[in-house]
């Protein structure tokens, strides 16, 4: 049914790549930032297709809007934004003759904001905001590649659990969790893997 899926969510990777295998260290799975395989991997094995990942950890939405990083104890490394990912995307699939042809109608498109223009701004973008960044670079995807036509956009989940935000007092992790919740009116559809 799928061919594909390319990844603009979670990186299985890149930011290993990006420093040199410095970061994240090496006791993480494969250049993870975890200690094994994440839901992209195991919807890419279960669906039995390969999965093209341009997904940098500390990516935010837009780098004009709020910039993301990566960092280790002696050195900062900016990472592209999920606009950058989705544009060099569209670079690597638009400029030859062979790209006319090229069908993704059998793709998966993967697109998520995993919390990082809340970390990177220290709390002060609006969660609207970050919804309508992330809107715009589904546009630009769409206008450029015209024959996607699928998208899985997870929910951001309660990001207050993060290990990043428990640092935080209890009124602002309360705040943060509050910036999630879903309006009554929006159509959930259950992914279950």
């Amino acid at each position: 049914m799928f061919n594909y899926i390319n990844c603009f969510c979670l990186d299985t990777g890149n930011v290993y790549k990006l420093t040199n295998k410095i970061w994240p260290s090496k006791i993480n799975y494969t250049g993870h930032y975890c200690n094994g395989k994440i839901w992209i991997e195991y919807l890419a094995d279960k669906l039995n297709i390969e999965l093209i990942n341009y997904a940098f950890g500390g990516a935010t939405t837009d780098c004009d809007f709020v910039t993301g990083y990566t960092e280790t104890k002696t050195c900062k490394f900016y990472t592209p934004s999920i606009k950058e990912q989705v544009q060099t995307f569209i670079f690597d699939n638009t400029n030859s003759e062979q790209s006319n042809s090229k069908d993704f109608s059998k793709t998966i498109f993967t697109v998520w904001d995993t919390g990082n223009n809340y970390y990177f701004s220290d709390m002060s973008i609006s969660p609207i905001d970050s919804v309508k960044l992330l809107i715009n670079i589904l546009h630009i995807l769409a206008k450029n590649i015209s024959t996607v036509s699928l998208l899985l956009i997870p929910n951001l989940p309660d990001i207050s659990r993060f290990p990043t935000f428990k640092t935080m007092n209890e009124t602002e992790r309360k705040r943060i969790s509050k910036m999630i919740d879903i309006d009554a009116a929006t159509n959930i559809y259950e992914l279950d893997l």
